[in-house]
């Protein structure tokens, strides 16, 4: 994955190794599962079934996001995201702000996600 600005790359090794480039490797982390998105120079990514993000020059430490997620869509604007998190047999949606790093549950007992849109 690019940065927005198309000055970094981001990639996963199959040792599960998180790395971004400029022209310099940089590890970002390791036992990664899975790259989500790279937006506003922030890599999210999931890990154990957990959500995390970290500056993508690698200058913080991750933050862990939330836990027990499953799935991850951006909408086209890479305003926001929904992802599911299992709750009590069922999965509840959450919606992550990108702009404010904020989480907000939106709905309840949902199977899955067929569309985003601001």
């Amino acid at each position: 994955m690019f940065s927005d600005d198309d000055k970094y790359i981001v990639y996963l090794t199959n040792e599960g190794d998180l790395y971004s480039s400029n022209f310099k490797k940089i590890k970002l982390a390791k036992n990664v599962d899975q790259i989500y998105a790279v937006i506003n120079n922030k890599v999210y990514f999931g890990k154990n079934d957990n959500l995390y993000v970290i500056d993508i020059k690698g200058k913080k430490e991750s933050m862990k996001i939330d836990s027990d997620i499953f799935g991850f869509t951006v909408n086209e604007n890479n305003k926001i995201a929904l992802y599911r998190k299992y709750d009590n047999a069922s999965y509840d949606i959450y919606m992550y702000n990108f702009n404010s790093n904020k989480t907000k549950k939106i709905a309840e007992n949902v199977s899955s996600i067929i569309n985003v849109s601001d």
